[in-house]
């Protein structure tokens, strides 16, 4: 990997990366403690459980998932694993052009554990900060992977030990937890109002949604919200031109 050198403006991108993302995490802590109750109610062994989500790592597509992986449905397990996990090759693409030059067995491994979170704060960042070097950028991103993953497989664990005791009414809550969280984050990552509005609806829209195709709303709602920031981005860029 290339020297890194340091900006005095910038603080230890490593530890800002932790810091930024301590709302996720804490969050990812809710909403995988919800999903390892469900993990376990649906007959995985704790170490499934936190083994799907290090491999996974969406909350969504892993409550989609536990269906076909109980019933041993190998080929829609790995069809919905592909379909999800095709996530990292866009993402990773948007943010190679900001990680350029360094050693690709670096970068890589980390990219594996992009999700919307992890990819907002660290495309937020590295755009935000064009007067500093790729690697300064790319340790502000392991800063995040390196709170968020601990808490997601953390929580996933917790959820499976305490679903005994985790009412069910609490577990609906800390699934409601997402699309807040989600709207939340756009907000504060985009500093205006499409995106804002946009998680709002998606949150507005999850319950409907899941009420027509159960256990799919919380996926069909985050691409719709996904596919209708992108629009209104589109929009709003041709207009400037």
């Amino acid at each position: 990997m290339p020297a890194i050198s340091s900006v005095s403006t910038v603080p230890q991108p490593f530890r800002q990366g932790l810091t930024d993302a301590i709302p996720v995490a804490v969050t990812f802590l809710f909403i995988f403690t919800a999903y390892g109750a469900v993990a376990r109610d649906a007959g995985l062994g704790i170490a499934q459980a936190v083994a799907v989500t290090v491999a996974v790592f969406a909350a969504p597509a892993q409550f989609v998932i536990l269906g076909p992986l109980t019933a041993h449905a190998w080929a829609t397990v790995a069809g919905i694993a592909l379909v999800v996990n095709f996530r990292i090759l866009l993402m990773g693409a948007a943010l190679v052009p900001h990680y350029g030059g360094l050693a690709k067995r670096h970068v890589l491994p980390p990219l594996m554990f992009l999700s919307a979170s992890t990819f907002a704060l660290g495309y937020t960042y590295a755009a935000g900060h064009p007067e500093i070097g790729a690697g300064l950028k790319f340790r502000y991103y392991l800063g995040v992977v390196a709170i968020s993953l601990p808490l997601a497989a953390g929580g996933s664990a917790a959820g499976f030990v305490v679903a005994d005791v985790l009412p069910p009414a609490l577990n609906a809550l800390l699934l409601l937890v997402m699309p807040v969280y989600f709207t939340t984050l756009l907000a504060k990552a985009a500093r205006r109002l499409a995106p804002f509005v946009a998680g709002l609806t998606g949150f507005v829209l999850v319950d409907p949604v899941d009420q027509l195709a159960p256990g799919f709303g919380l996926m069909i709602v985050a691409v719709c919200t996904g596919l209708a920031i992108v629009a209104v981005e589109e929009l709003a860029r041709r207009h400037r031109a």
